[in-house]
């Protein structure tokens, strides 16, 4: 007899179960935000997805590297047993849900001249002009202050950035 009542009661939940989770497998969104909700410990909306690697399912998967894409989301590595190489998941964890349907995101603005770039720099003196070699010590955009190392040399100078190949020494000296 307990046999009986605990199947009567049981068969309704594993049904509705069941359904629930047919339910979620049609939409990937929905299967990836459960998923990563479980393994960051925090509540995913499936409208923060942005895009989903094409993987039947996540079982056996777990998370990679996680880094900041170009468009400001967060670009997550899944990597599975099944599969040789890891997929790439796009989420938007700053913006809350309800809104991000209709947030467009901004483009990231890249600087013009990058930290480590080789450049041309002109040095003005009341009584000379010369054009030196050096190597950006800061990233900057075009009229920005940055640091420049004199190419095979330790001195440093401050420079203000023209163009991503050009800059002109304001200041000798650290």
């Amino acid at each position: 007899m307990p046999y009986r009542i605990m199947r009567a009661l049981l068969c309704p939940a594993i049904l509705l179960l069941a359904s629930l989770a047919h339910a979620d497998s049609s939409d990937p969104h929905a299967l990836a935000a459960r998923w990563l909700s479980q393994q960051l410990q925090r509540s995913i909306d499936a409208t923060q997805v942005l895009s989903v690697p094409r993987i039947a399912s996540f079982d056996e998967c777990s998370i990679g590297r996680v880094r900041t894409a170009i468009t400001g989301s967060t670009e997550i590595d899944v990597r599975c047993a099944a599969l040789l190489f890891p997929q790439v998941l796009l989420i938007d964890l700053d913006m809350p849900s309800e809104k991000h349907a209709s947030r467009p995101v901004p483009p990231r603005k890249l600087p013009l001249v990058r930290a480590g770039a080789r450049l041309q720099a002109d040095w003005r003196a009341p009584a000379m002009h010369a054009t030196i070699p050096v190597i950006a010590l800061d990233p900057g955009e075009r009229g920005a202050e940055i640091r420049v190392r004199l190419e095979g040399s330790a001195r440093v100078l401050h420079a203000r950035v023209l163009s991503a190949h050009n800059v002109e020494v304001i200041s000798a000296g650290a």
